[in-house]
């Protein structure tokens, strides 16, 4: 039976009319108690994002960033030994995220929730908690190519996130290496997992990888144009969400295609057996 209903869910997102509908939570808008004029809607996200309550608790930030690193490397080098904590990782990660970083006490419109992510991303996080039945991703070692690492860099600057989070500007100390939200971000750990997810294409969850591919695409798109477009002067932020919206599209793409990968220690795609 769930062959069956993963089959049915493969060819469903093979479908482009999928993503229109996947979309539709954006229509959703976003809540703030205290009211506002549609005018001010970018000035509602814009407060809400930088004052998510996820972020109330920075002694959580040098933590949320050493986890996935640990559970990275030991998918790396111990490979499915460790696919069970990365995957129950995953889901309670998008799920804190979900409903922490899309809710925020604000001073001016009250308490406020970025209805739309916040139903993309509990999307999400349903996907990794369905991952947890079907065992779907196969961490098992295998060779690659060389120019298939080229989202570990990406990935790495995702992570450490090196931004001033009250001026805007650039910011590679060490201590914000430790320190940056970037762990408990949506747009960070999205490119963080993809590009985990890429490393091991084609034996992953692609439906998981489809879905999570265009959440990332949607957030890139919506950030570039905000940083570089609307409000120009934070474009170190904008610069700071190219990894997410590259490696996005990447894995959207590799997760579409036929195998384009074939290497004697990759086994048959599960969707091709």
């Amino acid at each position: 039976m769930s062959e069956v209903f993963t089959r049915q869910l493969n060819s469903i997102t093979s479908k482009w009319w999928f993503y229109v509908l996947l979309l539709l939570p954006v229509l959703a808008g976003t809540y703030a108690s205290k009211g506002y004029d549609m005018r001010q809607s970018m000035d509602v996200i814009r407060e809400a994002l930088a004052n998510p309550l996820i972020y109330r608790f920075p002694i959580l930030f040098p933590i949320a960033k050493a986890i996935p690193l640990i559970l990275i490397i030991g998918v790396l080098i111990f490979g499915n030994r460790v696919r069970l904590a990365f995957n129950v990782y995953a889901s309670l990660l998008f799920l804190a995220i979900a409903i922490f970083q899309n809710t925020a006490q604000t001073r001016t419109y009250g308490f406020v929730i970025s209805t739309g992510n916040l139903i993309m991303l509990l999307i999400v996080t349903l996907l990794w908690v369905w991952e947890l039945f079907v065992v779907k991703n196969d961490f098992s070692p295998r060779r690659r190519s060389v120019w298939r690492w080229w989202p570990v860099p990406l990935a790495v600057l995702a992570l450490w996130a090196p931004i001033n989070s009250n001026t805007l500007a650039p910011d590679f100390s060490l201590g914000r290496m430790l320190t940056s939200e970037s762990g408990l971000t949506s747009c960070m750990m999205l490119a963080v997992i993809l590009s985990v997810l890429s490393l091991y294409y084609p034996t992953v969850n692609l439906v998981l990888m489809r879905i999570m591919s265009f959440v990332g695409v949607f957030f890139g798109i919506l950030n570039i144009v905000t940083w570089f477009v609307i409000t120009p002067s934070g474009w170190w932020m904008g610069i700071m969400h190219v990894p997410l919206f590259v490696i996005s599209i990447y894995t959207f793409v590799l997760s579409h295609s036929k195998r384009l990968f074939r290497t004697p220690d990759e086994r048959i795609s599960y969707y091709e057996a």
